[in-house]
Order: structure tokens, then sequence, then C-alpha cells
């Protein structure tokens, strides 16, 4: 998506605890093409309150981004941060997804579907990778 001045800002949310790394972040994207309102919260605790529009984020805006603090033990060393993010960040660590102003996921699990609706898309998807494997000729370990 290409975004002029003359569009809606970009609204961002930034959960960071440091009050340095949430200043250099708001520098770099100073730098950025895009006109973006950065609205800070300091926690998970915060960030969910602002997304739920609680207490004082009331008002707050809908983030159409969420970028997270990334300073965990097992995200260190960072060389590269496309390998962190490939090779070190787990699927399992979004706990929390909300698109439009809406959960998708919440406390990890898939908030828009029941259980039952979850298992079935899982079981399709489980036989769907068969029939690619045995179509492809393939042998699996193990089964």
């Amino acid at each position: 998506m290409t975004m002029g001045t003359s569009e809606r800002p970009v609204e961002l949310l930034l959960v960071e605890d440091n009050p340095g790394d949430a200043q250099l972040a708001r520098e770099m994207l100073k730098e950025s093409k895009f006109v973006v309102n950065i609205s800070l919260t300091e926690d998970g605790e915060q960030a969910m309150a602002f997304l739920k529009r609680q207490g004082e984020y009331a008002d707050a805006p809908r983030p159409d981004m969420i970028l997270l603090d990334m300073s965990g033990p097992h995200m260190f060393p960072n060389h590269h941060l496309p390998s962190v993010l490939a090779y070190q960040a787990h699927g399992t660590e979004v706990r929390w997804v909300w698109v439009d102003g809406e959960p998708l996921m919440e406390a990890g699990r898939l908030s828009k579907m029941s259980e039952d609706e979850e298992r079935a898309i899982r079981e399709e998807a489980q036989a769907a990778s068969a029939a690619i494997v045995d179509r492809a000729g393939l042998v699996v370990p193990g089964t």
C-alpha cells in the first residue's frame, strides 16, 4: 500500500518498556515515507487495554500496525534481524492478533471460530498435506 501525505496516517501502537528504545523507534519512523501517528504502551497489559479501548485508552485509535519489544533472551545474539525472526522467534509467541479493531486470536486461541471449526480446519489441512505427500511419492518416516 502506498501512502502519501494526503492520505490517512498510519496508526502505530508501539509496545516498549525502554524509553531509549521507544525514542529510537520514533526517530527511525520520522524517516519513513509514511505519516505515522505513534501511540506508546509499556507492556502487554497496557497494550491490551489500548486495543480494547479500556480506561485511559477509551478514545484510542485503532492501530494499523503493532510493534513489540523483542528483547527476550532467546532473541539474542541479534546480528541480522530477518534471521532472528526466522530462526529464533516462534509462532507460539504470538498470543494476540487484532485486525481492524477486531480480535482474531486471543490468548493463543482463534477467536472467530469454535474449537470444533478450528479442529475441522486442522484435519482438512492434514488430509491435504497427506494427499500432496502421496501424489509426490514421498516416504515420510513414522507413517
